[in-house]
């Protein structure tokens, strides 16, 4: 972390995070209607849920552990809040995707800001057949390299910020 010096207006000093969540979103290619879903909401998470909500999906989800993070996404701008072993199976929790379900709400785009395995677990298991997977997450390594394996798909390993198709 480093301070803004002096002089420099703190909001400027967003920039480049800000830019971030814009270029990731803009590879899922998000808009009015989908059914969206962001894992992690943390300060980038929060970022993609203000972001997203600007574009009028049809439904937006946010997972996260932590009760406050989930408070705050509704805050700006969330339908819906889970923790990750809590999403029901029409919104791509535990038994999503079995023959028969009557209802199948799973996100068409899932947004992925946390950076660690469990929560590019949760986001794999939430995407539903041809729905659009970007990550987002930022992490305290140069390199951090990662098995995400989206829905039912084959696992792919990433170093990058880039979309992953299912289907």
């Amino acid at each position: 972390v480093l301070p803004v010096p002096d002089g420099i207006d703190p909001a400027l000093a967003l920039g480049e995070p800000v830019a971030d969540l814009a270029e990731a979103l803009s590879r899922t290619r998000t808009g009015a209607g989908d059914r969206v879903a962001v894992v992690g909401l943390g300060f980038m998470g929060l970022g993609l849920v203000q972001l997203v909500r600007d574009r009028a999906p049809g439904l937006l989800i946010g997972v996260d552990p932590v009760p406050a993070a989930r408070r705050r996404a509704l805050d700006q701008g969330a339908d819906l809040v889970f923790a990750p072993d809590e999403v029901p199976a029409e919104y791509g929790g535990p038994g999503s995707g079995q023959p028969g379900r009557a209802s199948d709400y799973r996100p068409d785009v899932v947004l992925e800001a946390t950076g660690v395995t469990p929560g590019l677990k949760t986001a794999g298991e939430l995407v539903r057949r041809s729905a659009r997977c970007a990550s987002s997450a930022t992490t305290t390594r140069a390199t951090r390299r990662w098995t995400w394996t989206c829905g039912t798909g084959a696992p792919r390993s990433s170093t990058a910020s880039a979309p992953i198709r299912r289907g």
